[in-house]
């Protein structure tokens, strides 16, 4: 009995040991493979007869009819102040622009929401309440006016994985961006933080805002409407994270045209104020709202009131300079297509009856991500932020998991057969 109770033992731990690594495995496989396959699903053959002739476009349209922002979420390590943070952007602009004389300031002290915050020890602790607002900001000299950028302390930045040290939330705040040259400068920035020690993080994300100044009332609902339509290949594609919760909620409006608008009367919405007033009280259902919580959505039209921009929220926080330049380039795009009017973007949604592909879109639009081989790269820079953040496999861990599975299964499938051969030898002597 104790013989026959290792043997069955042996098999079963072999068989369960490749059976938990080929799961892991195949979870991983099929998510990817859905998500391939919802994206093709969506392709319509009217979408086919035009792509060709887009293509030719493909990198010819320039991104800056408009201007650009960009916020950038993740973590720092607990030992490092906002302040030297501060003082270290500040060095590297006056080394790549000399004379341009940067001066640091700490902003007048706010408040926000309390968050996640990990202690020197690394136990994450919850505080209650609001908490003060750390922030500096780095002024300096570029092209005869003076630019700014902010550095932050985010308590919505929270989860840090302990064996990552103690940590806190950061955010990284642009200049307005409007030229090829003022984006690589802030790369440079970007780099800064790397090497401070940056993070990304399951909970930040990087926002986006383009500048959408004098909108009218039909634009802001068109564009609105198309981001609601590819909503879902937009989450696909960029590998949104669920655990950004609710700063990453969908669009509540899906309008169609002028005549959809005048049914809905909002024709006697002249202005953007009495537009978004409209839009809050559907998005909250009516009652008391906050501005914190009508901001909360994929595509935030409120910043138009603040800043004169539309915010995308679809990226997660990076390590990766190509996804913040990919994402600028396809959200200054998207809206300066619709702003623009673009004939390519009018032609593409009259074939698709105003639902186009979100691969469709991109390549009416003339973005970066159109490209194949650019789009490659900046799929395995996404998946590599994935295995940072500790969601993904690395190729070595896939292989890793990979041998001892089949080596498992080997082993018990051995240990099996060999148990086997006594029994064999005495059914034949009988």
């Amino acid at each position: 009995m104790p013989r026959l109770a290792l043997r069955i033992g042996s098999s079963v731990i072999g068989i369960a040991l490749f059976a938990v690594c080929a799961s892991a495995l195949a979870a991983e496989i099929v998510t990817e493979a859905v998500a391939g396959r919802t994206q093709c699903l969506t392709w319509k053959y009217a979408e086919l007869q035009i792509l060709d002739t887009i293509s030719e476009e493909r990198s010819g349209k320039a991104l800056y009819a408009t201007t650009v922002g960009i916020e950038i979420e993740g973590s720092i390590p607990i030992s490092l102040t906002y302040g030297e943070l501060a003082a270290g952007i500040a060095k590297r602009i006056e080394e790549v622009l000399p004379g341009s004389r940067p001066k640091i300031k700490e902003m007048e002290s706010g408040l926000e929401d309390a968050g996640d915050f990990a202690d020197e020890a690394g136990r994450v602790t919850r505080r209650v309440g609001i908490v003060p607002q750390q922030a500096f900001e780095v002024q300096f000299a570029y092209l005869g006016s003076e630019r700014t950028i902010k550095i932050i302390n985010d308590s919505s930045v929270k989860n840090f994985p302990a064996k990552h040290g103690p940590r806190q939330g950061v955010e990284v705040v642009s200049p307005v961006i409007g030229s090829p040259e003022e984006l690589a400068l802030f790369g440079e920035i970007f780099q800064v933080l790397k090497n401070a020690g940056y993070r990304p993080e399951t909970t930040a994300g990087l926002h986006v805002h383009v500048g959408f100044s004098d909108a009218q009332v039909p634009e802001v609902v068109t564009l609105l409407s198309l981001f609601r339509k590819v909503d879902a290949e937009l989450r696909v594609f960029w590998k949104t994270l669920a655990s950004r919760g609710e700063y990453i909620e969908s669009l509540p409006l899906v309008v169609k045209s002028q005549a959809d608008l005048e049914a809905e009367g909002l024709s006697e919405f002249k202005t953007i104020p009495d537009f978004l007033g409209w839009f809050a009280q559907v998005r909250m259902g009516g009652g008391v709202r906050t501005a914190l919580q009508v901001r909360r959505v994929m595509v935030n039209p409120i910043a138009l009131q603040k800043h004169g921009t539309m915010e995308s929220r679809y990226f997660n926080s990076t390590q990766h300079w190509q996804v913040i330049e990919d994402a600028v380039d396809f959200s200054g795009k998207f809206v300066s297509a619709v702003r623009e009017g673009s004939p390519r973007l009018r032609e593409l949604l009259a074939l698709t009856r105003g639902n186009p592909s979100f691969d469709a879109l991109s390549i009416a639009i003339g973005a970066n991500i159109s490209d194949p081989a650019r789009k490659r790269a900046l799929m395995a820079a996404l998946k590599d932020d994935l295995v940072t953040m500790g969601l993904r496999f690395s190729d070595r861990e896939r292989a890793v998991r990979l041998a001892i599975g089949v080596s498992a299964l080997g082993i018990g499938y051995g240990t099996w057969y060999y148990n086997q051969r006594p029994n064999s030898k005495k059914s034949k002597q009988s």
